[in-house]
């Protein structure tokens, strides 16, 4: 693990929210690509159930590795939004959008799938199955007002 690559990355994240037992799932760019759509992607996009007694040991674990700002993660939990974390030394990008508890979103966490995010290694992630990206990206077309 090079800690400086996407996946690497993205499972620093992913490590995070796992020892706090929280659910997740990668959704977006990252999920293509594992599927095998190849994308160039300078992020990640994860779909979280995190809540506001998550945020001072989320971002203790997180703070030493990247951009993280305790008041703009209460803040989007709050109003179920998102949050960006950035890694500095690559300027690579996570980020991070909290479940509106849509019944869509509780689909997504229902329907994620356990996928290796980095060839050979033996560390899975929840991903969205490649039939949810694409629902998913049609969702965020149409919350955007029907533009990419």
């Amino acid at each position: 693990m090079t800690d400086t690559d996407p996946p690497d990355i993205t499972l620093q994240v992913i490590n995070a929210l796992e020892n706090l037992g929280v659910r997740y799932v990668i959704v977006g760019s990252m999920a293509s690509i594992v599927h095998g759509l190849i994308r160039s992607t300078m992020d990640t996009d994860i779909l979280v159930d995190l809540e506001a007694g998550h945020v001072l040991p989320f971002v203790g674990a997180l703070q030493d590795v990247f951009h993280i700002d305790e008041r703009t993660v209460q803040v989007a939990i709050e109003r179920r939004r998102n949050f960006s974390l950035i890694h500095p030394a690559t300027m690579f990008k996570v980020a991070v959008f909290i479940s509106q508890q849509r019944p869509f979103d509780e689909q997504q966490f229902i329907r994620r799938t356990p996928a290796e995010i980095r060839s050979g290694s033996d560390k899975f992630a929840w991903v969205l199955s490649p039939e949810e990206v694409i629902l998913a990206k049609l969702d965020w077309f149409r919350l955007g007002g029907d533009v990419s």
